[in-house]
């Protein structure tokens, strides 16, 4: 695909990776003129019609996601056979790459990679977006530092696709909670298990568990106990290997139960460090809860401590007398005040904390919550209603453009059925027809470019280099030929030569006054030796009058200084040299000697058009 033009607009510049599910490409953005990445479906994946159909379904759902943390999936087309993603593009390399040549990282680099994680989940998990196939492999590290989490909304095509599941299983299954199956495409709690995974091979070098299938690799997930990070690297804080070990845990209930509470605990390990804090500290028993299942032993040895424990503090409260209350000044004081001014006081108190119940009552209603409205009939609207139409709801329109049989530029798909409520800011995804990838090319001759240019975008085609020829058949300004082509593809450039023929122009031809006291324009002076002038016998002193125009060319130049000159039997002379903008129609007339002339049209002094006319 590399130099290939993708979906009419994206340039493919070179070749950046490859999974067993896509190969991904550089490319430039011809129209938003950015680099994005094109991410084309392998050959196996591109015939998989399950994988695609959970795919499309899985990242039309993650448009939804904007977070500095989270790749931007911005549309999904096809070139050909080959169904493709384009999303944000990140320069770096994989998370996986990074630890193979660095690893164990220091203490602070992983805690701030940790940290960026749980905030990149804990926005998506609040939309009710799960990754499910979180690994290191799908962590883009660019070079300044910073992390971008790829590929949310693939797994729920790979879920819906065994044979896609085979295809990544050996790469997943390190990261893979125990209770999780292939066929899911993801839970929270799954995400903040790979968390676990991730940051313990970011300080190890090493997966937690390892294996030559992906079978013996989720068999130690679900029976294995949790290897200490400590044992690996000494360095590892007390406080870090605990948060690992409450990330790995065999059962959901035993882990951290949102990404909030993770997160609470990634950045006190971080301000620790930064701060020189201690972190001996640990958000559970790592000896305990490092085993794969609950050894009775321990736990009654905690049990037995606990009770001591307890019962020596109820012990040391019965032996301590408790001192006897001393009266209190104040609260006889207070005794005294007038039931009265008690009864004010709560009346006072009651009416503060209505208002601001009411207050903060109506400031959600109307500032929090955005009133919602109701989808009308989107399918059947031209896009350029639509457009307008999101204007009017205050919704984000993400524009699908297809080439298909259907009417050019008509909305035929959406994600919002008639009736369903929209929130103002929200996205809507629209899929609108561009017309057949081929098109018939209609005959042009005969039409003023204007005629033609109308004529030709109604099927999605526009005028491309405009030329002029004289023409003794064809009308000044109308069209005498096109370039041959009867089918071409959609968008293509129809070239067309304009007729400079002679039918609007006029030709007067006048005979001199013999007077020499009224010489004409541009005529041989009269001879002074003699009474009468000197008249040659020549078609030089005929003069005759050309009437025409000049439409300066639409060329997104703006405006520019256009000069019009002419070259007859006596000389050059000059007809306009004034400002004007694209497309102005500029009408000249001008009266010239002899029978051949040359015209000349500059544009800011630059040649653009010369010709000879003859009568």
């Amino acid at each position: 695909m590399i130099n290939q033009l993708v979906g009419q607009r994206y340039e493919v510049l070179e070749k950046v990776g490859e999974s067993p599910l896509f190969t991904v490409y550089k490319a430039r953005d011809r129209v938003a003129n950015r680099v994005v990445a094109v991410k084309a479906l392998t050959p196996t994946a591109a015939a998989d019609s399950l994988f695609q159909e959970g795919l499309k379904s899985g990242m039309n759902a993650a448009a939804l996601l904007d977070h500095p943390s989270i790749t931007h999936f911005m549309e999904f087309g096809q070139e050909g056979e080959t169904p493709y993603l384009i999303t944000e593009f990140v320069r770096g390399i994989n998370l996986k790459e990074r630890i193979r040549r660095i690893a164990p990282f220091t203490m602070s680099v992983a805690v701030d990679f940790a940290v960026a994680l749980g905030e990149a989940l804990h926005y998506a998990h609040s939309l009710g977006q799960f990754h499910g196939d979180l690994r290191p492999q799908n962590i883009v590290v660019s070079p300044e530092g910073t992390l971008k989490i790829t590929d949310f909304g693939v797994q729920r095509g790979v879920s819906r696709s065994p044979q896609a599941q085979r295809s990544i299983a050996l790469r997943s299954a390190p990261y893979h909670a125990p209770e999780l199956s292939t066929t899911l495409p993801g839970t929270a709690s799954g995400d903040l298990y790979a968390v676990g995974a991730i940051l313990y091979e970011m300080l190890t070098g090493s997966p937690v568990y390892s294996g030559d299938t992906p079978e013996s690799i989720a068999d130690q997930h679900a029976f294995s106990d949790i290897p200490s990070s400590r044992t690996i690297n000494p360095g590892v804080p007390k406080a870090i290997e605990g948060i690992i070990c409450k990330c790995l845990q065999k059962r959901t209930e035993t882990r951290y139960r949102t990404a909030a509470e993770l997160l609470n605990d990634l950045k006190a390990v971080r301000d620790a460090l930064r701060f020189g804090k201690s972190l001996s500290w640990s958000p559970i028993d790592v000896e305990k809860y490092s085993l794969a299942g609950e050894r009775p032993a321990v736990m009654e040895k905690v049990t037995s401590r606990r009770s001591e424990a307890v019962a020596e503090v109820a012990a040391s409260s019965q032996a301590i007398p408790m001192p006897q209350q001393n009266s209190n000044r104040l609260r006889a004081r207070d005794e005294r005040v007038s039931i009265y001014l008690k009864a004010a006081i709560a009346a006072v108190v009651a009416i503060i904390f209505g208002c601001v119940l009411v207050m903060v009552g109506i400031y959600s209603f109307n500032w929090v919550e955005p009133k919602r409205v109701l989808a009308p009939q989107f399918i059947g609207k031209s896009i350029e209603d639509m457009r307008k139409l999101a204007t009017t709801l205050k919704v984000k329109l993400n524009e699908h453009g297809e080439y298909l049989d259907k009417p050019r530029n008509i909305v035929y798909r959406t994600d919002k059925d008639p009736g369903s409520q929209l929130r103002p800011g929200s996205l809507l995804n629209v899929w609108y027809s561009k017309g057949p990838n081929y098109v018939d090319v209609p005959s042009l001759v005969g039409l003023t470019q204007e005629e033609a240019e109308e004529k030709l975008k109604q099927i999605g085609l526009k005028v491309g280099a405009v030329k002029s020829e004289n023409s003794d058949k064809i009308e000044f300004g109308r069209i005498i030929r096109q370039n041959s082509a009867k089918r071409v593809q959609h968008d293509s450039d129809i070239n067309i030569v304009l007729s400079d023929g002679s039918e609007i122009k006029t030709t007067e031809v006048t005979t001199p006054e013999p007077n020499p006291d009224t010489p004409i324009l541009g005529s041989p002076p009269s001879n002074p030796d003699s009474s009468k002038p000197t008249v040659e016998s020549t078609s030089s002193e005929e003069t005759h009058t050309y009437s025409g125009r000049v439409v300066v060319r639409p060329d997104k130049h703006g405006s520019r200084q256009v000069r019009v000159e002419y070259t007859d039997s006596i000389g050059d002379h000059t007809v306009i040299d004034e400002s004007y903008n694209e497309n102005d129609k500029i009408p000249i007339s001008f009266t010239y000697f002899g029978r051949k002339i040359k015209v000349r049209i500059y544009y800011d002094n630059v040649l653009q058009q010369e010709f000879n006319y003859q009568k």
